[in-house]
């Protein structure tokens, strides 16, 4: 599993909160848990595969705008990131 797809299940599990504590009954055939099946083919009221879609829209977008931008600029912007994150976490 790669960065994108890793970070992807993680966001879905937080979101939709998989982590066990209000699981769906299907996690074992859901593909954002142990399984392969898309969410809908799990429980047609999960909206996770929409979820995803946005989440991987994203992620395209942010690497393409570092992509286009100057080395320096776009470690700037990571770095600002990284520390707007940290602030966050403190409050």
């Amino acid at each position: 599993m790669d960065k994108k797809e890793e970070m992807l299940r993680e966001a879905v599990h937080n979101h939709y909160q998989c982590n066990g504590k209000h699981a769906c009954e299907e996690r074992a055939y859901c593909r954002f848990c142990e399984g392969e099946n898309i969410a809908h083919d799990c429980d047609e009221d999960c909206f996770a595969d929409e979820f995803s879609e946005g989440f991987l829209s994203g992620w395209d977008a942010c690497l393409k705008y570092l992509g286009e931008i100057p080395w320096d600029e776009a470690m700037n912007e990571i770095c600002k990131q990284i520390k707007d994150n940290s602030k966050k976490a403190e409050e």
